[in-house]
């Protein structure tokens, strides 16, 4: 989306230049900036440090075992290479690749981040809800959904990218009327 060059009605002759700078990170998000995103969003948790039990950090890190959180991981940035070796000469994308999978496996790896999950699943619930969280996720039902969740978010999320591709035009349309009132 690009409102530069703007040009209000009352002054055709003049060529105005409007910079949202506050829209820009909404306006070309793809799947790989929107899981960057998420992996910076948990990093930022460390600003928020909550009292939790030690119970309640292993009722947590039981479940996240449980949800095999480092292969959904790694399966999200599995995801979004595709598109991004799409870009790359067919030459490099051999090499690329395998960066990309140790990058994604150093972020999946990394101590600090299982640390920080455990947090946002601490500060979220109590030992008891995540014990019958655990509880949920150990019968058919909940292993089924823990096998269909990921795929089903990621699809979601195509699902909803391309409702907000057929709606930005009149969302221009939009920012573009309130910029050119006086």
């Amino acid at each position: 989306m690009n409102l530069s060059g703007l040009r209000p009605a009352a002054t055709p002759q003049k060529t105005i230049t409007i910079k949202l700078f506050f829209l820009t990170p909404f306006m070309k998000l793809s799947s790989k900036t929107v899981l960057l995103s998420l992996v910076g969003v948990i990093f930022a948790s460390t600003l928020v440090e909550a009292q939790q039990s030690p119970a309640q950090k292993s009722a947590a890190e039981d479940l996240l075992s449980l949800m095999n959180s480092r292969e959904v991981m790694l399966s999200a940035f599995s995801s979004v290479m595709g598109p991004m070796l799409a870009k790359v000469p067919e030459a490099k994308a051999p090499a690329v690749k395998a960066a990309f999978m140790r990058f994604a496996e150093s972020v999946a790896d990394a101590p600090e981040l299982n640390e920080k999950i455990i947090g946002l699943y601490s500060e979220a619930f109590t030992e008891a809800e995540l014990r019958e969280i655990i509880a949920f996720y150990s019968t058919p039902t909940g292993k089924k959904a823990l096998a269909k969740l990921p795929e089903l978010m990621q699809k979601g999320a195509i699902i909803g990218q391309k409702i907000a591709e057929e709606k930005q035009g009149k969302f221009q349309e939009e920012i573009k009327a309130i910029m050119e009132e006086k």
